[in-house]
């Protein structure tokens, strides 16, 4: 079984690497994160390996 998602803007590593990254609000990541694989789980999926090179970025404003 494979899951295809949207390719998004950016890896969690190349996002805290540009110039105009401030600082990350590290409880709302950790939120939005722990909601998605929330979801996953939801689904009966599991992800084996979240770190800052599978993480991906989106240039805009969570919602949650």
């Amino acid at each position: 079984m494979a899951i295809l998602l949207e390719g998004l803007d950016q890896t969690l590593t190349q996002h805290v690497s540009t110039p105009d990254f401030q600082q990350l609000d590290k409880v709302k990541f950790i939120g939005a994160l722990e909601s998605a694989v929330d979801y996953l789980h939801s689904l009966g999926l599991a992800h084996n390996d979240i770190n800052h090179q599978t993480t991906s970025w989106l240039k805009t404003e969570c919602q949650c």
